[in-house]
C-alpha cells in the first residue's frame, strides 16, 4: 500500500497513532510535495483533536477533585444611612483554592482585559500543556464614577476589573462559592414567562412595594429597583432612565446586580434617589443629580 493510499484511507485509527510515522515514512519514501502537506495537515488536526479531548477531560477531573470554594472575604459598609455588609469569595481565594488542583491535571489560567470610558472588559482563558484552551467570553463591569467612597479613578479601574476576573473565572471553571449570595451576576437575568412568575420573584414583589409604599426600610435589591422603575415606566424598564439612577453602563436588571456587588455605595446612593422620584410619583426629578 502507497503511502498516498494510506494518508487518504478511512482507516482513521492509524492515523490517529502516530502521524509524526506517516510523515516519517513518507519522506523515506521519497512522497511528493503535495503528500507531504496533507500529512502535515492531518498531523495539526489529530494533534489538535487529542489536545482539545484531554482539556476536556483535565476540566472534568478538576470539577471533581476541587475543594469547595469559601467566602472568606467580609465587605462592611457604612455610610450615614446605616451599616450594612455581605460576604464573598475574594479572587485570591479562589485561586489558591483551584489552582494546585489545576497545575496537577495540566491546567493554567490567565485573562484578557481591556479598559473602556466607562466599563472593564475581562475575559478569563483556561489552558492546556497540550496547547487547547477555551475563553469565558467577555465580562463587563461599569467603573462606577463619583461613588463617594474617596476611590481614586484607578482604584475603581482596579475594583471593576478584580471583580470582572472573579466572575469570568468562576462562570469557565462552572463552580460558584459556598453560600454565594453577594447578588453579582454578570449577565441579565432571564424574564420568566408572561403571567408566571416564580415564588421568588412573587415574594420579592411583595416585599419591595411594602417597601416603596413605606412600609419598611429600602431593602436595596435589585428588583425593588426593577419595580420601581417599571410603574415608573408604565409597565416597562428603560435602560437610559437605569442609567440616569445607577450611572454610566448600569442599563439591565443584571448589570444591577454587578453593581451592587462591587459598589454597595454608589448602588445605594442610586436607589435612594430613585426611591425618592416614585414616591414623587416622578421619574427623572433627581435622576440626574450628581452621585
Amino acid at each position: 500500500m502507497s503511502t498516498e493510499q494510506l494518508a487518504t484511507r478511512d482507516d482513521i485509527e492509524i492515523v490517529r497513532l502516530d502521524p509524526q510515522a506517516l510523515i516519517a515514512q513518507a519522506i523515506e519514501k521519497g512522497s511528493g510535495m503535495d503528500t507531504l502537506e496533507r500529512l502535515v495537515a492531518l498531523a495539526k488536526e489529530v494533534n489538535a483533536e487529542r489536545a482539545r479531548g484531554a482539556w476536556y477531560a483535565a476540566m472534568a477531573e478538576f470539577q471533581r477533585r476541587c475543594p469547595a470554594i469559601k467566602k472568606t472575604g467580609r465587605a462592611d459598609i457604612r455610610s450615614a444611612k446605616g451599616s450594612y455588609s455581605y460576604r464573598y469569595a475574594p479572587l485570591d481565594e479562589i485561586t489558591s483554592t483551584i489552582q494546585p488542583v489545576m497545575g496537577e491535571l495540566g491546567l493554567s489560567l490567565s485573562w484578557r482585559s481591556r479598559v473602556e470610558p466607562a466599563q472593564v472588559i475581562v475575559s478569563c482563558r483556561i489552558s492546556h500543556v497540550l496547547g487547547h484552551h477555551e475563553e469565558s467570553g467577555d465580562i463587563a463591569i461599569p467603573i462606577v464614577q463619583g461613588d463617594g467612597t474617596g476611590a481614586t479613578p484607578p482604584q475603581r479601574v482596579g475594583i471593576a476589573t478584580t471583580y470582572a476576573k472573579r466572575y469570568s473565572l468562576l462562570g469557565i471553571i462552572g463552580m460558584a462559592p459556598e453560600d454565594d449570595d453577594d447578588g453579582a451576576h454578570a449577565e441579565p437575568a432571564k424574564p420568566a414567562p408572561a403571567g408566571a412568575p416564580t415564588a421568588k420573584a412573587e415574594a420579592l414583589g411583595q416585599e419591595a412595594r411594602a417597601e416603596q409604599d413605606g412600609e419598611k426600610p429600602p431593602s436595596y435589591e435589585p428588583f425593588g429597583a426593577i419595580t420601581m422603575l417599571q410603574e415608573l415606566g408604565n409597565g416597562r424598564v428603560d435602560g437610559k432612565m437605569v442609567e440616569g439612577y445607577f450611572g454610566p453602563g448600569v442599563r439591565t436588571k443584571g448589570q444591577l446586580d454587578a453593581l451592587k456587588g462591587s459598589d454597595l455605595d454608589a448602588f445605594k446612593v442610586g436607589y435612594d434617589r430613585l426611591r425618592t422620584d416614585y414616591h414623587a410619583g416622578k421619574a427623572g426629578a433627581t435622576a440626574g443629580a450628581p452621585a
